[in-house]
């Protein structure tokens, strides 16, 4: 079942806290708009939160990440953690108990689903907490294990901070990659200067403005190719002057076109 939660603050799901073997992986599935959790927190068993739509801002200790549609976040046991779930939201969470950990990655990272642990993911959701690991449903857990032991760090993802003057800039680019504005406005609506700005963006996530801006762009790009949109539109959409310079971008970002990428990721 999946529970619905809007416009509030969200409090540590009991399930991370739950030390059970018999019970390797627990699901919860969880529809969400503009909702975060009340505060940083932790708990024994180890995380895995997929955005199946929607994008979520993930902060684990001094990291942060910008999640998006596809992707999921590695959160390893007694990591401290926030989420703010931007907009609506599909998630589906994973916790898994401490005693499967071993061979599983204990570091945290954003992480692109394949097809199939999108599909094992889904299941589990289904099977819920009425299973033994000498039936069917326990040899989907223990496939999904060894799934998850092979997860790695997705090479497209977003650094981004939470310093007051980054944030309300990123927040704007967030919300419309397609913005054309200069550093110079940019810094003006975060009342600093341009210089400061450009040093605040090394530093705080190693990227420079223009970087990261076409970095955003590119995972808006991703989100959309994923929905269907043609990618002539998306090119226009995103501020492009032309399709074949959005190809040329995206083809120096990913090694390849994004028809291809589309054919490869499926």
């Amino acid at each position: 079942m999946t529970k619905s939660i809007k416009k509030e603050t969200m409090f540590p799901i009991e399930l991370g806290f739950i030390i059970n073997p018999e019970l390797p992986i627990i699901a919860l599935a969880l529809d969400v708009f503009e909702t975060q959790c009340a505060d940083k927190h932790s708990h024994p068993r180890a995380q895995l939160i997929y955005s199946c739509s929607g994008t979520m801002r993930v902060t684990v200790e001094n990291h942060v990440w910008l999640v998006t549609s596809r992707q999921a976040i590695w959160v390893p046991s007694l990591y401290e953690h926030h989420v703010a779930f931007l907009k609506n939201n599909h998630v589906r969470n994973l916790f898994i108990d401490t005693s499967v950990l071993s061979n599983l990655p204990d570091t945290c990272f954003a992480l692109d689903v394949s097809p199939f642990l999108r599909e094992l993911i889904l299941r589990i959701v289904n099977i819920g907490t009425d299973y033994q690991m000498n039936s069917a449903e326990g040899r989907i857990i223990q496939v999904t294990l060894d799934e998850l032991a092979g997860i790695k760090s997705t090479k497209c993802f977003l650094p981004i901070s939470n310093e007051p003057r980054l944030k309300k800039v990123m927040d704007e680019l967030i919300n419309n990659a397609s913005d054309k504005r200069t550093i110079e406005e940019f810094a003006s609506l975060a009342c600093t200067t341009s210089r400061t700005l450009s040093r605040l963006f090394i530093k705080e996530v190693g990227m420079t403005f223009v970087n990261w801006r076409k970095q955003i762009r590119m995972m808006e790009a991703i989100e959309r190719l994923e929905k269907g949109i043609p990618i002539a539109q998306i090119a226009l959409e995103l501020g492009y002057n032309s399709t074949s310079s959005f190809i040329e971008v995206f083809r120096k970002e990913f090694g390849v076109s994004p028809s291809n990428y589309l054919k490869e990721k499926n």
